[in-house]
């Protein structure tokens, strides 16, 4: 039988002391198991061009819906705000 080279050894040394610090790194940073993905409920609204939508939208935020997007939807200037909120 040969006699293991005691590089061999060392660099075995090496990789057990490296796992070791990465385990310990991972398990100490104190962000546990992934977080469970939010679950969005959407909703939009139309505005004409008459309507007041800052108060509108402030309504809204108020019951945590919050603005996604903005966007002329036809030729008379209706706008559409799109909103998002996390399921409960």
């Amino acid at each position: 039988m040969s006699r293991p080279n005691r590089w061999t050894g060392f660099a075995l040394l090496a990789c057990l002391a490296l796992s070791i610090l990465a385990l310990g790194s991972s398990m100490s940073s104190g962000q546990g198991p992934a977080a469970k993905p939010a679950i969005w409920e959407y909703k939009s609204i139309w505005f004409s061009p008459t309507n007041k939508p800052p108060e509108d939208l402030n309504a809204e935020g108020k019951q945590g819906w919050e603005l996604v997007s903005v966007a002329e939807a036809d030729q008379f200037h209706h706008v559409i705000a799109v909103f998002k909120r996390a399921k409960p």
